[in-house]
């Protein structure tokens, strides 16, 4: 969906992609994602070999950045029944599936990292002083 605004009125307005493109441009979009994800890919593997911590900070970021790209784009699909329309129940089946499983493990390892980030000893000396932000 895209929001315009008619500056006269101040009003929005929102115009379904879905119904301004046409299939030939759904698709050279779509082959557009692929590329630019496997180039995301490529340059997730030169960047997980890094030396030092730095590099493994800078890995993790845009490991991070293609997972909310990712996500964003599944956001999209989901959200349009347009294009949820297009996908049988078995297809969707599928998806719900592979979704469901990859946050299972995700937020399976989120909680043992926060836990074994929370379960470290720690550091003896003069206590921190809270912060707090209003």
């Amino acid at each position: 969906m895209e929001t315009t605004e008619d500056r006269e009125s101040g009003v929005y307005y929102s115009i379904s992609l879905s119904k301004v493109i046409d299939k030939s441009d759904v698709v050279a979009l779509s082959e557009r994602w692929i590329q630019d994800s496997k180039q995301i890919l490529k340059e997730m593997e030169k960047l997980s070999k890094g030396k030092d911590r730095l590099d493994m900070v800078r890995s993790m970021r845009f490991s991070l950045y293609a997972l909310q790209r990712s996500v964003v784009g599944w956001f999209t699909w989901v959200n349009n029944p347009d294009v949820m329309a297009r996908f049988s129940l078995e297809e969707l089946k599928e998806i719900n599936e592979t979704l469901t499983k990859f946050a299972e493990s995700y937020i399976e390892y989120d909680i043992k990292a926060t836990e074994k980030r929370t379960g470290m000893p720690k550091k003896r000396g003069k206590r921190r002083k809270e912060e707090f932000y209003a």
